[in-house]
């Protein structure tokens, strides 16, 4: 590991949780399973803690770790100072992949705003300010225009897969917004000595409602799964972000909307393709809207860890035919 020259420490060290070991983490209470599978978004440093059920990680979200560590990577690259930041997502992942193996976790690349990054560290050296961050320069199209941002991470990836051994690490590209960025993406992966298999399944968020549209497309660059990441599509499709997800009278859960039949629609070409597919939610929806999901054959739901207990019971009822439409 590098070391950062005397006096030019660009932020006081951070520690990361630690999680239990998988041998030593078992549920509290006898739970009843369920056939569809409920996989945990990681988006806080402790979100796995406590959690009594779940299928592993469907969503892992790096962001946690690079605000903690409040550098811009690009600074780090630059100045030949990107090994720590490396070696913390290495580790962070090698203990969540430990804590749910041999279930997956699923390491989103990645996709901070504009914004975000002008609140790092030298951020000012490296962005500029955008009109409108949310449909800037992010995702995948970052990665594209700044490759040594993506090498940092698949650096972090590739880290944990070989020297901590853990296998069970996917990868999912977040905010593409064309077929062709994942070809591109796939080729900046092999760069690094990443390739697609059966232990390293590679996903795509459908975080805009377009590419919702082209799985036939998708399935062509040659992908394992797609994740549909509600909060966005729905963000894109009605132009707000504040959304009531628990809400059945909402807007969003009208099927005379756009959010609904999208999701239908592209399940359908999905499972004619024979992809995997996962549900990403920042809270469960209404017991009706999942009743739907779970009709249309959806199979894998991924959410905070907080409300894992909640949809699990809601699971149980629609699965056992107790289902409540209240």
């Amino acid at each position: 590991q590098a070391q950062l020259s005397a006096g030019h420490h660009p932020r006081p060290g951070i520690k990361l949780p630690r999680l239990k070991p998988a041998s030593a983490w078992k549920p509290t209470s006898k739970l009843h399973p369920t056939a569809s599978k409920i996989r945990i978004w990681r988006n806080r440093s402790d979100s796995l803690i406590d959690v009594q059920i779940s299928h592993g990680v469907g969503q892992y979200d790096p962001e946690v770790i690079i605000k903690q560590y409040n550098v811009h990577p690009a600074y780090l690259y630059h100045h030949d100072q990107a090994d720590e930041l490396i070696d913390l997502l290495a580790q962070d992942l090698h203990q969540v992949s430990q804590q749910v193996a041999p279930n997956p976790v699923i390491y989103k690349l990645s996709d901070l705003t504009s914004d975000q990054y002008l609140q790092l560290r030298y951020g000012y050296e490296y962005e500029t300010q955008e009109a409108n961050p949310y449909l800037g320069l992010r995702g995948t199209r970052r990665f594209l225009e700044h490759p040594h941002l993506l090498e940092i991470e698949l650096q972090a990836v590739r880290k944990a897969r070989n020297h901590y051994k853990a296998h069970n690490i996917w990868l999912s590209l977040p905010f593409v917004r064309t077929p062709s960025e994942v070809v591109e993406i796939k080729k900046l992966m092999a760069s690094q000595n990443l390739y697609r298999s059966a232990s390293l399944k590679l996903f795509v968020n459908l975080d805009t409602p377009t590419l919702a549209l082209q799985i036939q497309a998708l399935h062509e660059t040659g992908i394992d799964g797609v994740n549909f990441n509600l909060a966005n599509m729905a963000t894109l499709l009605y132009g707000s972000q504040q959304i009531s997800w628990q809400d059945q009278q909402h807007a969003y859960w009208s099927f005379s909307g756009g959010l609904l039949p999208l999701i239908q629609q592209s399940l359908t070409q999905i499972k004619q393709l024979e992809l995997e597919h996962q549900i990403t939610l920042p809270a469960p929806a209404p017991s009706a809207v999942n009743q739907l999901f779970h009709t249309w054959g959806v199979s894998v739901y991924c959410l905070p860890a907080r409300y894992v207990s909640q949809l699990h019971q809601q699971l149980v009822q629609q699965e056992s035919g107790s289902f409540s439409h209240a």
